[in-house]
């Protein structure tokens, strides 16, 4: 949960910085050892890949979530 939370924030300044190519190129970058690291545990927790493929694929679209709700809601 608390991944989910930080990558929907880190999604809030890509709607802000409009044409910040590197600070994409930044959270995408920093989102891959995280991305690994959490698959990791999951696996490791026992619970089973499908599972941990759809807790995975939440983590990934939080960070657009955070861009889209900040264009639709932000002035």
């Amino acid at each position: 949960a608390g991944l989910s939370i930080h990558a929907f924030i880190e999604g809030i300044p890509l709607f802000i910085d409009q044409g910040g190519s590197e600070l994409l190129t930044g959270i995408i970058l920093h989102n891959i050892p995280i991305s690994i690291t959490l698959m990791a545990f999951l696996l490791h927790s026992g619970r089973s890949v499908l599972s941990s493929f759809m807790a995975l694929l939440l983590f990934a679209l939080m960070t657009p979530t955070g861009a889209w709700l900040a264009y639709y809601l932000l002035p």
